[in-house]
């Protein structure tokens, strides 16, 4: 009986480890996708919302890559991202070294180390080495998805340190397109994913983290005052600074686009009247880049 018994649950384990397998391959690049993460300085009270939204192609080395359009309190930039759907692989591409860097591997089996090399902004590398703890499927944003979860390994004994989790399709729950050292290192900084959107979807909030997507904090105080406030109303954007500084607003589609760009010294009425109705997040910089605020407004007229 025990013989049959252990026989069945080993075909048990063989189907199921079988399924995770044969799973057809979620790809993580697709226009129109759009990730939110919440982030904390844990030598400051600084804190804020960071976005990526993927939108649009470009092509060289003969290879096609999806724009990244990344609005972060560490500056406005672009990554090209390349999907390797064969090998379930996926890269950015790095300027500096003029390569393409891995970012995540969904064909990694439990045991297997992983070591990335993640570019930040505007200038510095950190490395990541990683060990795959569990592998299962968990039906997670609207569809069921290959779940990875590693171990973070210390650098001097290799212990693990700290997990995180990737999901297929849509990467990093400790930040998409960042090394998750800082998740784990006493006094840094880090990222947490907040809300998940495709083609203007939700499909995934952590409403623990925030009750919003977006948020309406300053991304970056450097003073214990209020540098700028802002605020819409019928169909204008007011910005009014605490004392006189020269700064640039930005005003950004739910897709990344720039729609409208102005600087200025004083307050400053915007009327968006000529924009469609919908969501956009607009930017307040500081010339000196010392502060930047973000938020978000609805228009509907």
């Amino acid at each position: 009986m025990k013989t049959k018994s252990f026989i069945l649950l080993a075909v048990c384990y063989f189907l199921a480890a079988h399924h995770v397998k044969a799973q057809a391959y979620i790809p993580f690049v697709k226009e129109g996708k759009m990730w939110t993460e919440y982030w904390y300085d844990g030598d400051s009270p600084a804190h804020g919302i960071d976005m990526y939204i993927m939108q649009g192609d470009t092509a060289f080395n003969n290879k096609t890559y999806k724009k990244v359009y990344a609005t972060t309190h560490y500056g406005n930039f672009v990554k090209y991202v390349y999907d390797d759907t064969t090998h379930k692989k996926v890269y950015y591409y790095d300027f500096t070294h003029q390569k393409d860097s891995l970012i995540y591997n969904f064909n990694l089996q439990v045991g297997d180390t992983f070591i990335s090399m993640i570019e930040w902004y505007p200038t510095g590398y950190d490395t990541c080495k990683s060990i795959v703890t569990g592998i299962d499927t968990e039906y997670f944003a609207g569809t069921n998805r290959l779940k990875i979860n590693l171990g973070y390994l210390n650098r001097f004994d290799g212990t693990i340190i700290g997990t995180y989790t990737w999901y297929e399709g849509i990467g990093c729950l400790y930040g998409v397109f960042e090394n998750p050292h800082h998740y784990f290192t006493t006094g840094g900084n880090y990222s947490e994913m907040l809300c998940y959107f495709e083609d203007s979807t939700l499909l995934y909030h952590n409403s623990n983290v925030l009750d919003t997507c977006f948020g309406s904090t300053q991304i970056k105080e450097l003073q214990p005052e209020n540098l700028f406030n802002s605020y819409f109303y019928n169909h204008v954007l007011y910005v009014k600074p605490a004392k006189p500084v020269s700064y640039t607003l930005t005003v950004y589609d739910i897709f990344g686009r720039k729609v409208k760009e102005l600087t200025a010294e004083g307050d400053l009425e915007l009327n968006l009247s000529s924009l469609r109705n919908g969501l956009y997040i607009y930017s307040i910089e500081s010339s000196d880049m010392q502060i930047r605020y973000n938020s978000k407004l609805i228009l509907n007229q």
